[in-house]
């Protein structure tokens, strides 16, 4: 919607509004800490052959959610530009006098056309023993696939641009989701210290069972709150200032909801850990939120950097 083509949204985005194919995005990568982006290695080397310039994405590209899915019809590709073609000398001399701005400015989203015989799917990927295929997550193959500028998002460099811009409201959805699945936790915990006796007495009648349901109130209510903040700031000064709430949600809320989860495994004994309720299936995908669109201790470095600036900038406006 922001930085597509006016082609790119009719091929793409408005078949995927409708419901009626699904897209992949490929970011994190099997050889490289993807935390820092900068490590990545897939590349999108550039030529110029007889006056129009051409592109070669090659790469390996895993947790990438949707991309076995036969409905799936574009794959979103992070890349890093390779200017080492002779044809590009000079722009590769360029970019090599920018110093340090290079490390962020060589990403570049491309969308590749699904199915593609340079993507090949590697193998499904589970989820702390939960296997989604063929709906789920894979480890994928970019084997020399050509492509045009009309598949470049915003143009060469513009990476780190398109990617914050999207990942911030989509923390937001995992927060939601996440909230969602404790809430419904919650709900089995309640009715099952209705139901359930111990020693006597309904599991809801024993004190270690209501500071568990106490607890878990105050979890539920401060992520919601938490996140309905975070979207307001969002909906009011956008993405880039509003990182500091964007980051912290993405640390607490899978937490405070993880522990409900947990919470809700532990009131149904060997049941929770079973098939039988989604209990444990939850906890894994809360679990994985930890790590996924960036792992806590990123977003944790994110939220203390903010805010020592802020308080080195309140003792300047003192001095």
């Amino acid at each position: 919607m922001e930085f597509g083509t006016p082609t790119q949204k009719q091929q793409y985005l408005l078949p995927l509004l409708r419901g009626e194919i699904r897209s992949t995005f490929l970011m994190t990568e099997p050889q490289v800490a993807s935390s820092d982006p900068t490590n990545l290695s897939t590349v999108l080397k550039k030529k110029i052959v007889n006056g129009k310039i051409q592109y070669t994405l090659t790469g390996r590209k895993w947790w990438s959610t949707n991309a076995q899915d036969p409905r799936c019809r574009v794959a979103v590709v992070v890349a890093k530009m390779d200017y080492s073609d002779p044809s590009c000398r000079q722009q590769q001399k360029s970019s090599t006098a920018k110093g340090k701005s290079v490390k962020h400015g060589a990403h570049t989203i491309v969308l590749v056309p699904m199915p593609h015989p340079g993507l090949r799917v590697k193998r499904s990927l589970t989820v702390m023993g939960y296997d989604d295929a063929p709906y789920g997550h894979a480890e994928v193959e970019l084997n020399g696939i050509n492509l045009t500028s009309e598949h470049l998002v915003l143009g060469e460099g513009s990476g780190f641009r398109v990617s914050q811009a999207r990942l911030g409201p989509g923390r937001i959805h995992h927060c939601m989701r996440a909230i969602g699945m404790a809430a419904r936790a919650y709900e089995l915990m309640m009715q099952r210290v209705l139901e359930r006796k111990t020693f006597g007495k309904y599991l809801w009648e024993h004190g270690g069972c209501q500071e568990m349901i106490a607890d878990s109130v105050a979890d539920l209510e401060a992520a919601r709150l938490l996140t309905l903040s975070c979207a307001a700031a969002l909906d009011d000064v956008g993405p880039k200032l509003a990182r500091d709430k964007i980051a912290s949600i993405k640390v607490a809320v899978p937490q405070m909801t993880y522990r409900v989860v947990d919470r809700a495994i532990q009131v149904h004994g060997g049941a929770g850990l079973s098939d039988d309720f989604p209990l444990a299936r939850f906890l894994a995908g809360l679990r994985s939120l930890q790590i996924a669109d960036g792992p806590d201790a990123v977003h944790k470095m994110t939220v203390a950097k903010l805010e020592v600036k802020k308080a080195a900038k309140m003792v300047r406006s003192r001095l």
